[in-house]
């Protein structure tokens, strides 16, 4: 199984990295990464693991599975942070919006604990736990 959020830690190391040398063609290939993420791992322009089930009967993620998410965006965030580049930072700021209201508005329940589904109400199967708080507390 691949660990997706790994995605976002190349993208954060390519930033760091470019930052560094001065190399600016490592933000292009961290980017790919970062778009290919995004173009097939949203529902609605919200991060989505595959057993992310907002209704029941469907699959149940594991701890690395629930944690996807917030490690991915916090790695997005280092990223455009080691960039320094107002063009990339525009590029994914509409992004970066989504998913914290999307946590805000699905992903958090009554005890205001945040939950491993964002792209909609959750009706049954996504746990709550702090885990994806890492995308609250990201600044």
């Amino acid at each position: 199984m691949v660990r997706r959020f790994f995605q976002g830690v190349i993208a954060a190391g390519l930033g760091s990295l470019s930052a560094a040398t001065g190399d600016k063609s490592l933000l292009d290939q961290a980017e790919l990464t970062l778009d290919a993420t995004i173009a097939h791992l949203t529902t609605n322009n919200i991060l989505r693991e595959s057993c992310d089930d907002a209704v029941s009967g469907g699959a149940v993620c594991n701890q690395d599975q629930q944690i996807f998410k917030g490690i991915w965006t916090k790695h997005l965030q280092f990223y455009l942070d080691r960039a320094n580049d107002s063009a990339r930072t525009s590029k994914y700021s509409a992004f970066l919006g989504s998913q914290t209201s999307a946590v805000y508005h699905y992903g958090t329940n009554s005890d205001n604990l945040v939950g491993s589904v964002w792209y909609a109400p959750n009706q049954v199967r996504g746990r709550y736990n702090s885990a994806a708080e890492i995308i609250l507390t990201s600044r």
